[in-house]
């Protein structure tokens, strides 16, 4: 009888034993497919988090290069690049050594720019074009400013920047020649620096 009980329940371990198994290869093949599901799911955030866009924002800028300077609005789109447009207003006399002094001379000057960040680190660093476009009585001067910048964030909300490059000069000028206002032109070209203190307020 304790034989025949024994048969029994072998018999019947046996036979349950090949249904328990493939139970659990069922459950472990639902596992790896929720878990191939998931998988893209967690890469898509991942490349989406690794990907912040950064604001755009509009500032104010004040730039300085020898004795000129200029205030203007800066607009930086928050894709690395950053448009500006600067105006500077300038009265300059001059004092002949004989005879009486001329009239002072107003001059305006209209500075649009672009800048274009090509890196971050410790500084960081970008190339940049400004175009100096200064009206006076003799005729319009044109000042072309390729520059490499590097700039750093003093504290939040404003930046320091300064600009090495080369300027090309294309001056008018009017010589008395007889009883005539003869008026010619110059080609120039020398390399200059410049700084620039940006606020961004919006």
């Amino acid at each position: 009888m304790i034989l025949r009980k024994w048969l029994s329940i072998l018999l019947v371990l046996c036979f349950a034993a090949p249904a328990f198994v493939y139970a659990q290869d069922d459950e472990e093949e639902e596992e790896e497919e929720e878990e191939e599901e998931e998988a893209p799911k967690k890469k898509k955030t991942a490349k989406k988090a690794s990907k912040p866009s950064a604001p755009s924002r509009i500032g104010l800028s004040v730039s300085f290069g020898g004795s000129d300077a200029t205030v203007g609005l800066v607009y930086d789109l928050g894709s690395g690049l950053e448009l500006g447009l600067g105006l500077g207003l300038d009265r300059k006399a001059f004092t002949p050594d004989d005879g009486e002094a001329p009239d002072p001379v107003q001059i305006i000057t209209v500075v649009p720019s672009v800048k274009y960040e090509l890196g971050k680190g410790l500084l960081n660093y970008g190339i940049g074009a400004d175009a100096i476009i200064i009206s006076k009585d003799t005729g319009t001067d044109i000042i072309g400013f390729l520059n490499f910048y590097t700039s750093a964030e003093l504290v939040k909300n404003v930046s320091l920047s300064l600009s090495a490059g080369v300027n090309v000069y294309k001056l008018k000028s009017a010589e008395y020649v007889g009883n005539v206002w003869v008026q010619g032109s110059n080609l120039n070209i020398d390399l200059g620096t410049r700084g620039t203190v940006t606020f961004y307020f919006m």
